[in-house]
């Protein structure tokens, strides 16, 4: 029998997916990562036992195992150059086939430079109403796809120089009227350099694209991959918090963050195996950037170590707080329900409150805790599923 693990953050982000995806890929000798929402701006660290780290953005969480593939759904927002300088990361971690065990759906939206200066000249202009972003322009990728559908770029359109080129001249147009409105409405915000070099841009972003090895495939390949491995990981970025729909807007992404992009994909590949949903939670709350945190409590944050997120960057300040029940009722609720929950940093609490940790979060819950994690390798997590 089959199964397929789909993990979800049941917070703001940062709730420790890469390091359950990695735990389960381990744990279940998973054969394959799908990514099912989100775009460039994950950031899921995984460590291992022997010192080695690496955030991921693109590349599966599963990518330290030997053999494991990652899969890129169409629901996926892919930016070619990020990757490139991922790929060079894993390379100084000991990983050189992450490429080979990649694949990309043709129908995966294609985040250009264009897209990422107006994102982040478009959140300078807000000033102090700023959204909250990572700067990536994962959101202005997916704004130009809903008010311009098959106009924009798309990662099968990368196999085609004039077709690329041509959606490339659409969005640098398009972007460029942006650009002109904020730069003469506030001049103190810099002009972008891609943005005004006009067809030099598109010229110099080809060729970069050009020499992109990702693989880019069909839909059907999916269905092939999910039928090479008895288990699959399905890994979702940012958090149920954050849902296009059901977060707190305008302080939200712009993707679908909760489990059905998962189960759509699965309905679509006729899989009859079993189904998990997992949710992950630390012991505590936190949020990176702007928007409304009802438990945050700066004094906490001494108390709480964050050695791969800081205040530095385009997003803006790493905030703590307490575990909001209240919250994570609500994002159970609108994932329609979970049958486990990965409880990480119990670490965090002390030895004599974890117990007694995990026993609140599944009594007011109503949801077994499946995973515990008490620090940041697979080494420091056990499966407690009877």
């Amino acid at each position: 029998m089959r199964t397929a693990h789909i993990v979800a953050g049941l917070a703001y982000g940062d709730e420790g997916k890469g390091s359950t995806v990695d735990f389960l890929v381990r744990q279940r000798q998973a054969g394959l990562v799908v990514r099912y929402n989100g775009g460039s701006q994950a950031g899921h660290n995984v460590v291992l036992s022997d010192g080695r780290h690496h955030c991921f953005a693109q590349f599966g969480s599963g990518t330290f195992v030997p053999g494991v593939r990652t899969h890129l759904s169409r629901f996926m927002l892919v930016n070619p150059l990020n990757m490139k300088l991922e790929y060079e990361a894993l390379k100084n971690n000991g990983i050189y086939d992450a490429y080979n065990r990649l694949s990309i759906d043709g129908k995966c939206l294609i985040v250009t430079p264009f897209h990422r200066a107006i994102n982040r000249m478009i959140e300078q202009f807000r000033g102090n109403a700023h959204h909250g972003s990572c700067g990536q322009g994962i959101g202005q990728c997916r704004f130009e796809h809903l008010k311009h559908g098959e106009k924009v770029l798309f990662a099968e359109d990368l196999l085609d120089e004039t077709k690329t080129k041509t959606k490339l001249k659409f969005i640098l147009s398009e972007m460029k009227k942006t650009s002109d409105f904020i730069t003469k409405t506030n001049p103190f915000i810099p002009k972008d350099e891609f943005i005004e070099a006009g067809n030099a841009a598109i010229d110099l972003i080809w060729s970069l694209y050009n020499e992109w090895p990702a693989k880019i495939v069909k839909p059907t390949h999916l269905q092939y991959l999910l039928n090479q491995t008895n288990d699959t990981v399905f890994e979702g970025a940012q958090g149920v918090l954050l849902d296009e729909h059901h977060g707190s807007a305008p302080h939200n992404t712009w993707t679908n963050t909760t489990f059905e992009n998962a189960l759509t994909l699965l309905g679509e590949n006729n899989f009859e195996g079993d189904i998990h949903k997992i949710g992950v939670l630390r012991t505590y709350f936190t949020r990176h950037g702007a928007g409304p945190f009802k438990t945050e409590d700066e004094s906490l944050k001494p108390l709480l170590p964050e050695p791969h997120n800081d205040d530095i960057g385009f997003q803006g300040t790493f905030r703590v707080g307490y575990m909001d029940y209240t919250a994570v009722n609500y994002a159970i609720k609108v994932c329609k329900g979970v049958d486990g929950i990965a409880l990480n940093h119990l670490d965090i609490v002390g030895a004599t409150a974890q117990g007694r940790n995990v026993k609140k979060i599944e009594t007011i819950t109503n949801t077994p805790v499946w995973i515990e994690g008490y620090g940041p390798t697979a080494n420091d997590r056990h499966w407690r599923k009877k």
